[in-house]
């Protein structure tokens, strides 16, 4: 087990999956907070009671899933929500996270974050290393793998802060326009680097 992790973030539909599953290659532990987001919402969790009390009935299943494709329209369009939402969602999220960390195998783990960072709440990461792509890339990579709308896709990458408010944040950075192998190339090189600070 260990406490060693570094942060992987970037704006929407950057890449952040493929940088992962590098890594993985390489037998390094990652930790997807998008995945924890989707289990601490599972029906009869304490965020899920708290999520109950915030929204109606159209925004659950049958089963009582999270409706999460409306959950996510709704955040885009009602910044009064996107906030209450959030100020339910995020501690569960981020104590799920440091657990994760604590029960990691490899000698860092990668924590990946789809959000733009609290960097206070994360000083002791080893490094933060932001995931870039174009807005126009971004946009497709959006309408093809979560099928919006262009209309959708645009108001989603709006929504969230500036590339610029990343990379403020960066000391690593890594571009997923190149090819596979130039991307590979470099978070073999990321690796190394990461490897000799632990």
């Amino acid at each position: 087990m260990s406490d060693h992790f570094v942060i992987l973030c970037g704006p929407i539909a950057s890449g952040k999956s493929t940088i992962e599953k590098y890594f993985i290659e390489l037998g390094i532990n990652c930790i997807d907070v998008d995945h924890i987001t989707k289990e601490v919402q599972k029906p009869r969790t304490a965020c899920w009671m708290e999520l109950k009390e915030l929204l109606n009935d159209d925004y659950f299943d049958t089963n009582g899933e999270l409706k999460r494709t409306l959950v996510k329209s709704l955040m885009l369009t009602s910044v009064y929500f996107k906030m209450r939402l959030e100020s339910i969602i995020h501690p569960y999220v981020r104590d799920s996270a440091r657990l994760a960390i604590r029960q990691a195998k490899s000698p860092y783990c990668i924590l990946s974050i789809p959000l733009l960072i609290d960097k206070n709440y994360w000083n002791d990461a080893l490094a933060i290393i932001v995931v870039k792509a174009s807005e126009k890339v971004r946009e497709q990579r959006l309408i093809q793998r979560d099928s919006m709308t262009q209309t959708l896709a645009k108001k989603a990458i709006a929504a969230q802060p500036p590339l610029a408010d990343y990379l403020a944040l960066a000391e690593l950075t890594i571009d997923t326009e190149e090819t596979p192998e130039q991307i590979k190339s470099k978070v073999l090189k990321l690796h190394d680097i990461l490897s000799l600070r632990i």
